[in-house]
């Protein structure tokens, strides 16, 4: 694996009834519960300071798969190894070492806690304590997405932290993150908790859930700078796509009955923008320059009739702005930053002679 993984050993205490014993088979009978999983409690409480407990309590408000728990508890920054004692509601989270002095402390629980039914939370559960006087206060937040816009419901974020601009040469997934979390169902994540100071940021597709990047298999997603200051709220990512076959806007040898087209402006702070129209089997390509102020005006004149999504981004390269390049997606080794990009939230229709407009886009450029 690419970064350290922790050593956990989980101990699952099995309580004897007459007539049997507990299993993660649902009881028969009684009432439906329709009540979320959720924790109720936790020692230490969150939020708190100077804590000087050896374990983490966490309560359920029902009794807890131990199927689900064992990979899908998380703490950082990493405290080493940890065992794992469950017994019912009840979890326990035993360091072998000491609390590090002054650090403030996440422990997540992502998806995968389920209880005896198979019901798991609602969004990953994030509990931050301090072994000093102050806690970390910092947070980072924004949006995965993947190739097609939806949202990447499984993304896995990871936060480096590092003031340097010139390590950009080295590999980020051979080093431990200083912080992890997961995406929730709607493709949002936020760190909260973490020590103020700037991030480089990354998102992986975690197709096989086993919080980590595998190699060539999964994809990475960076964000739009080098660096992410802690109180950013609207970072966006996306997932790199597969190549499609591109076709300029300039000339088109549909029939004027087969066809329609869409306009719309663009917000965006750059020099020009790149507008895509794309359909399940091609991707119409058009450049829009010399802006109003930061507003670019743009059309596609003959779309073939079809659904459309459209999406604009502001090229990095040198290139001139006659060239029709390919969104850049960044790159983990060496570092590089994405093309900022948006996106039109709904798909468009086009349908024969007919013209859509106020297709509009704004593009948010961190600074």
């Amino acid at each position: 694996m690419p970064f350290p993984q922790h050593r956990n050993r989980l101990w699952i205490f099995l309580l004897l009834f007459a007539g049997g014993c507990a299993s993660d088979y649902p009881p028969s009978g009684g009432a439906g519960d329709t009540q979320p999983l959720q924790v109720i409690s936790s020692q230490p409480a969150p939020e708190s300071t100077e804590v000087t407990t050896s374990t983490i309590r966490l309560t359920f408000n029902r009794d807890i798969s131990e199927k689900a728990l064992f990979n899908s508890v998380h703490i950082t920054p990493t405290i080493g190894t940890y065992d794992i004692v469950h017994v019912g509601k009840s979890v326990d989270i035993k360091p072998e070492q000491p609390f590090a002095a002054n650090q403030t402390y996440t422990l997540t629980l992502d998806k995968q806690v389920k209880d005896m039914k198979g019901r798991s939370l609602p969004s990953p559960y994030h509990l931050a304590f301090s072994t000093g006087k102050d806690i970390d206060r910092g947070n980072i937040s924004g949006m995965v997405f993947y190739a097609d816009f939806s949202p990447a419901s499984n993304a896995l974020l990871l936060a480096f932290n590092t003031n340097n601009t010139k390590d950009e040469c080295n590999n980020l997934l051979a080093k431990e993150p200083n912080y992890r979390i997961e995406a929730d169902a709607s493709g949002a994540f936020s760190f909260q908790n973490i020590a103020n100071g700037k991030y480089r940021i990354i998102a992986v597709n975690d197709r096989n859930n086993d919080k980590c990047y595998t190699n060539e298999s999964e994809e990475i997603g960076v964000g739009s700078i080098t660096l992410i200051p802690t109180g950013t709220t609207n970072v966006w990512l996306r997932f790199p796509k597969a190549n499609k076959a591109i076709a300029p806007q300039e000339k088109s040898s549909e029939s004027p009955t087969e066809t329609g087209s869409i306009a719309g402006q663009i917000v965006a702070h750059g020099r020009y923008v790149i507008i895509e129209a794309e359909s399940a089997t091609r991707t119409y390509r058009t450049i829009a320059s010399h802006p109003k102020n930061t507003t670019f005006l743009y059309v596609f004149p003959t779309l073939p009739a079809g659904s459309y999504t459209i999406s604009a981004y502001l090229p990095s390269s040198t290139k001139t702005a006659a060239t029709l390049q390919d969104w850049n997606p960044g790159s983990i080794h060496p570092f590089h930053p994405a093309d900022p990009f948006g996106f039109y939230p709904e798909k468009v229709r086009v349908r024969g002679r007919w013209k859509t407009d106020n297709i509009n886009i704004t593009i948010e450029t961190l600074r």
